[in-house]
């Protein structure tokens, strides 16, 4: 309800006098100065509410604004993993190790004292690089296994800077790959894709991708 201060504001100050505020609040069609006032107040509380919305929507806003302008500026690495527990990690699986994709090939579950978890060692090897990395987790706890895609292309043939033109079962093409040289981890790929092209034979590749990069990592060639 609005005090005596707050209706001379919003009324004026002449309408405060009993006599002139109730010959306008007849003419409004109000009954009373009282009805009036509720009237005031109703119309203020519904101004407040207003701003009130205004404020909470632009703030909600902005803060929406930030917080994906913030996500999205930030890449996600955890988006390209899931995560398993390690006692589930099998030789032959992808996970993470050291930061890297491996295959895992030699897995050693030890146990620490009377009380002590259940540990694996977990050894792997590199997918792009071929190099060796291990990690010791608990087998309660969880690794990240890496999203891992191997997609087949049939070998058209290998530009003169050792790029390889690939066309999928669909006919779209690709050549942004290497195939392997003598430089690279898996030099013995190179060999064999380029000796089944030289023969005239038809030569397969998978090109194997997680965590954002791409290789060429085997070959097959296909004899008529």
């Amino acid at each position: 309800m609005l005090n005596k201060d707050q209706c001379k504001a919003f009324f004026g100050e002449d309408l405060w006098d009993e006599e002139k505020f109730n010959e306008k609040a007849n003419d409004e069609g109000m009954v009373s100065k009282a009805d009036a006032i509720a009237m005031a107040d109703s119309g203020g509380a519904a101004e407040g509410d207003a701003e009130g919305d205004a404020e909470g929507d632009a703030g909600g806003d902005a803060g929406g604004d930030a917080g994906g302008d913030a996500g999205g500026d930030e890449y996600n690495g955890a988006a390209e993993c899931h995560p398993v527990q390690t006692g589930e990690v099998k030789k032959g699986m992808v996970v993470m190790l050291q930061n890297r994709p491996c295959k895992v090939y030699d897995i050693e579950i030890n146990k620490t004292g009377k009380h002590g978890h259940a540990k694996a060692q977990i050894k792997g090897v590199d997918l792009f690089t071929g190099e060796k990395y291990e990690e010791l987790s608990p087998t309660s706890h969880d690794m990240m296994q890496p999203f891992v895609t191997c997609t087949d292309y049939a070998l058209a043939d290998i530009t003169d800077d050792g790029c390889a033109t690939l066309m999928d079962d669909d006919g779209n093409m690709k050549e942004d790959l290497k195939v392997p040289d003598a430089e690279s981890p898996f030099p013995d790929i190179g060999v064999g894709i380029r000796e089944g092209l030289d023969s005239g034979n038809e030569v397969r590749v998978s090109v194997t991708k997680a965590m954002g990069q791409e290789a060429i990592t085997s070959y097959k060639v296909v004899e008529p």
